[in-house]
């Protein structure tokens, strides 16, 4: 991902900017914008795999004592436009029960880890990237032990999904493992880690094997297009 090639120093032959994508007349521009810094303006994301264009954006408002937040955007044209045979979902190649991945925007969010030089540079806490799929955070709930048939047949947990849960603050999502309270002690554990394989939704189970991509967490126009932020 576009954190990966800024951290590494990777930038597409004559680039000037970091991070980098074009405005409406073709010409290169910063796109490491922050808002309160009246950074703004209309930019052109290149397909992130062949231009290396990428788009992050400072989250305001953060206490000066909490770690400071980016939104990383990357346009991911897939395979079927810009030929990478690694631009498509890990489990997509025959397994025609995963949705596979779309032309769209693909976001994420970076947490701290902005630091390249020093001895700590290796050290801190995990989980510094998040990714913001278009299909939104909920508050998932066990709906049931079913039958999976979707890359890891057999019987296993079925999440439920509701659209009256939806909790874009502390919900989960497709790419993350929730824990759920299953021995009754109150508290959550390692191992009440459940996937997001099947899903309960609407009364009808989907065996899609959400956890490992899905064509919904892309950001369309044919579908979600908006990012709220608030």
């Amino acid at each position: 991902n576009a954190w990966d090639r800024d951290r590494l120093g990777w930038r597409p032959e004559g680039a000037v900017h970091r991070i980098r994508a074009h405005d409406q007349q073709g010409r290169e521009v910063s796109t490491d914008l922050d808002p309160l810094a009246g950074d703004t303006g209309v930019f052109v994301l290149g397909d992130f795999v062949t231009t290396g264009d990428a788009l992050r954006i400072r989250l305001p408002f953060i206490p000066e004592d909490e770690f400071p937040q980016w939104i990383w955007l990357e346009n991911h044209q897939t395979r079927a436009r810009n030929g990478c045979i690694s631009d498509v979902f890990h489990y997509e190649e025959g397994n025609p029960c995963i949705q596979g991945a779309v032309p769209g925007i693909y976001a994420f969010l970076q947490v701290d880890r902005e630091n390249k030089v020093g001895k700590d540079i290796y050290g801190g806490h995990a989980d510094f990237l998040r990714p913001l799929v278009a299909s939104g955070h909920t508050d998932l709930y066990v709906a049931g032990e079913y039958e999976h048939t979707c890359t890891s047949p057999g019987k296993g947990t079925t999440l439920g999904r509701d659209k009256d849960l939806c909790n874009p603050l502390t919900g989960s999502q497709d790419l993350e493992l929730p824990r759920f309270n299953r021995n009754g002690d109150d508290r959550l554990g390692a191992r009440e880690l459940e996937m997001l394989n099947k899903e309960l939704r609407n009364g009808v189970i989907h065996d899609h094997a959400y956890f490992f991509g899905n064509a919904r967490q892309a950001f369309t126009l044919q579908g979600n297009h908006k990012l709220g932020m608030g």
